[in-house]
């Protein structure tokens, strides 16, 4: 079975073959008899008209197989599930390296951060801009925001979330 099959694939799957062409062969002149004969082989023999590759002929014994390959299973994909507690510390942790990066470039600039927490900055970061102790140390002293909040208590500043939230535990 097996041979059949690589013969049929053989034939199938084979190169075709350079026509070959005849050069005309001189006859040598001798008898009459065989100057017929050697006008007969002098013509080139013309191909057979079926063509050299030809479509497979479907025989009803022959089965056609398909082999697939072995393939590894696809790698599971796995998502990142973070909770609540895993983003607030991813949060807290970027926020602090804000800080350190912006007290940083304040020292390489000679800027002492302490100096600038003066009263009227921080009346204006606090009641006119509105931000928080936190987006005050990110952005524009590179402290903490529990130095930046016990500094602005003692000024009599409180910044608008700790108001509300005052507020509330008051109603409570």
């Amino acid at each position: 079975m097996l041979e059949e099959d690589y013969t049929f694939l053989q034939t199938l799957f084979a190169p075709p073959e350079p026509e070959q062409t005849r050069a005309p062969v001189q006859p040598e002149p001798t008898a009459p008899a065989s100057v017929a004969h050697a006008h007969a082989q002098a013509q080139p023999q013309e191909p057979p008209a079926e063509s050299t590759l030809r479509p497979p002929k479907s025989r009803p014994d022959m089965k056609i197989r398909v082999v697939k390959k072995d393939t590894a299973p696809p790698k599971p994909i796995t998502l990142e599930v973070t909770t609540e507690k895993e983003k607030r510390a991813l949060l807290k942790k970027e926020q602090a390296d804000k800080v350190k990066e912006k007290n940083a470039e304040l020292v390489a600039k000679g800027i002492e951060p302490a100096s600038l927490l003066t009263k009227e900055s921080l009346k204006k970061w606090i009641e006119d801009e509105v931000l928080t102790y936190a987006q005050i140390a990110r952005d524009h002293v590179g402290l903490p925001a529990d130095q930046i909040a016990s500094l602005a208590k003692g000024y009599g500043f409180q910044s608008p979330i700790v108001k509300r939230r005052a507020m509330l535990f008051a109603n409570k």
